[in-house]
């Protein structure tokens, strides 16, 4: 009899709690030693990881808002087409300056939340990059796990 409450008791324990996937990260960048006319505009070009040599998708922006602290311009109002996603690889194009900057290889942990005993409510869950190449540079050094600065 023991037995059957038991289990009876795990199986409304594995009913009642539930597992979540964390939603997809999205990198944002600041830019390092970049004059406010280099930073005027940007083409971003997407590539799927699996053909680098033609774009998915290509975005022109003009005229981004940028806050700039020393030497550093950080985005202020920021294109949801500029969010930089894992399963994607990037080149940033400058054409001031005719600078060409590749990122690729963006690293996520794909997390999950579980929640218990009848509280199954969606809350804010949010995998995290782990790691980016720059230009043939891997780097692990993320300041917020949502952005990443590109130096000149």
């Amino acid at each position: 009899m023991k037995f059957i409450i038991f289990l009876a008791l795990i199986l409304i324990l594995s009913v009642t709690s539930c597992e979540k996937q964390c939603i997809k990260a999205n990198l944002r960048f600041g830019l390092v030693g970049f004059s406010d006319s280099e930073a005027d505009t940007i083409i971003l070009r997407r590539f799927t990881k699996n053909s680098p040599s033609n774009p998915q998708d290509t975005f022109f922006f003009k005229q981004i808002e940028f806050s700039r602290r020393s030497d550093t311009l950080d985005m202020m109002g920021i294109p949801i087409d500029s969010y930089l996603e894992s399963n994607y690889n990037y080149e940033l194009f400058f054409p001031e300056g005719g600078r060409l900057i590749t990122i690729s290889d963006i690293l996520e942990n794909k997390e999950t939340m579980t929640k218990g005993l009848f509280n199954c409510t969606k809350e804010a869950c949010i995998n995290t990059i782990t790691g980016y190449t720059v230009n043939g540079q891997f780097s692990n050094s993320i300041i917020d796990s949502e952005l990443i600065y590109i130096k000149k």
